[in-house]
């Protein structure tokens, strides 16, 4: 057949003949269209699988929201975090399974359809049969049923489960708040950790590096025999105190970095997270303002006074079993030589059904609930408690912080002008390099210890906002307090 090798000559004086030639024949003019239609599928199918690789890549690259490039902002680090922590995902999903349940709860209160049918062979044989003369009878029969009950009267069951199941579901949408706030929380506390850390361990290698050069200074003096050897024993000493200081310091920094990175996918850039420090927002100092705050929007406080509902609507479900059950029923019947009975016969009826089912089990049951009640009743008690306790504990650890830190702040002022001053008198022959570099020495003690203070006092605050149930991203904003 010629059609294969016209096919591709689009040009010359066979093109006209290959035109007719594929109007003439039907069966190759739908194979052209097929072919064509074919690749047009194809095209679309790779087209479509590559789009899908490349969003798929986009979306294992890294962090979507900030570019290669950019200054490392942790607001940005911490809203990732929360958009990709698996404990709030987790939270969403059963979430979404409370809305699932509940709307299947809800169905409970619309008709049930049942839809039974039989067929098969039927032998029966009895009395009347044999009195008549008869061996029986040996059918083929057909049978389908259709009925559809509407619930009319449950004694408060079907509502209980229903009511139960809301309830749960803003269980589940509190629980999401409190994983927001559980992964809020620990971000900012590695956040804080890791500044202390990098903070403290530079100040370490400073201070080793200091009195390294004080130990240096006492040597010569030794040697010349303007000082005694207890003087650089002691001068070594202090450098083993210092070294051991910034060994520790450096794990701690090297831990700080590595929790840092399990959380926020990538490694900190320290110059950049340095310059734009956050500070926390809306701590309450008054014990009652707090308190109230807590009541309102404390998350497991909130959960535990859902369990008393919960315990009431169970306590109410179990005497649902004292009362009787309505239902109205609706049912259709078709059935073919059915019982023995030659021909079809056709049946409808709505009637209005009464149950009344007692068990011994209801009781106990009942008794259960009453406990239960009293027991989750007794929890919002304990975990008030607990709360009250807690909100007391970290205002009188944050006032005590404050004050910590202001009088550090002015020991870091005193260290600095004592270092000022016999900087002078050094200047002035007054005193030795080997006094001054102790003075230098005091000097990043103060900033260590007021360091540690200050990054303490805000990983405080953070968990106490966690404890009054309102951190949040609005509580992070930038410290604009200009240091010097």
């Amino acid at each position: 057949m010629s059609f294969r090798s016209n096919l591709f000559s689009p040009t010359g004086p066979g093109k006209k003949h290959f035109i007719r030639l594929i109007r003439r024949n039907k069966n190759n003019y739908r194979l052209v269209f097929l072919c064509f239609f074919s690749l047009f599928i194809f095209s679309t199918d790779i087209n479509l699988a590559f789009s899908q690789n490349t969003a798929a890549e986009k979306k294992a690259s890294g962090d979507p929201v900030r570019k290669q490039g950019d200054r490392q902002d942790i607001r940005i680090l911490l809203q990732g975090a929360l958009d990709s922590h698996p404990f709030i995902s987790s939270a969403l999903k059963t979430l979404e399974a409370s809305r699932s349940d509940s709307d299947g709860s809800f169905l409970s209160f619309f008709p049930s359809q049942s839809l039974t049918g039989d067929t098969g062979r039927e032998f029966i044989d009895s009395q009347s049969k044999r009195d008549a003369g008869s061996d029986g009878s040996n059918l083929k029969r057909d049978k389908l049923t259709l009925s559809v009950t509407q619930p009319v009267f449950a004694g408060g069951a079907i509502k209980s489960v229903y009511d139960i199941s809301k309830v749960s579901e803003q269980i589940s949408e509190t629980r999401v708040v409190l994983a927001e706030g559980t992964v809020l929380v620990d971000a900012i506390t590695r956040y804080y950790e890791l500044i202390k850390n990098y903070k403290l361990y530079n100040y370490a290698r400073q201070k080793e590096k200091i009195i390294k050069e004080k130990l240096q200074l006492e040597t010569a003096r030794v040697e010349r025999g303007s000082a005694i050897a207890i003087e650089e024993l002691q001068a070594k000493s202090s450098l083993l105190v210092a070294t051991q200081q910034r060994v520790s310091s450096n794990g701690q920094y090297l831990s700080s970095v590595s929790k840092f990175r399990n959380l926020f996918g990538e490694d900190p850039i320290m110059k950049d997270l340095l310059v734009g420090e956050v500070k926390i927002t809306g701590i309450v100092d008054n014990k009652e303002e707090a308190f109230k705050q807590a009541l309102a929007n404390n998350g497991n406080l909130i959960i535990s006074d859902l369990n008393v509902d919960i315990a009431e609507i169970s306590k109410l479900s179990a005497s649902a079993g004292f009362w009787p059950k309505l239902d109205l029923e609706g049912k259709v019947n078709w059935e073919k030589d059915n019982g023995g009975e030659l021909g079809i016969r056709r049946d409808w009826s709505v009637l209005l059904k009464l149950s009344w089912n007692t068990q011994l089990s209801t009781l106990p049951a009942l008794y259960a609930a009453r406990h239960s009640l009293s027991a989750r009743r007794s929890d919002v008690v304990s975990i008030r408690r607990d709360l009250e306790r807690d909100i007391n504990a970290n205002i009188i650890s944050l006032d005590a912080l404050q004050q910590t830190i202001s009088l550090l702040s002015n020991g870091v002022v005193i260290a600095q002008e004592v270092y000022n001053a016999q900087k002078k008198q050094v200047e002035e022959g007054a005193l030795t390099e080997v006094e001054l570099l102790g003075a230098y020495v005091g000097v990043y003690d103060a900033r260590s210890a007021y360091v540690g203070a200050k990054y303490d006092r805000n990983i405080l605050k953070a968990r106490m906002l966690n404890d009054l149930g309102v951190l949040s991203m609005d509580s992070i904003i930038p410290d604009v307090i200009k240091k010097n």
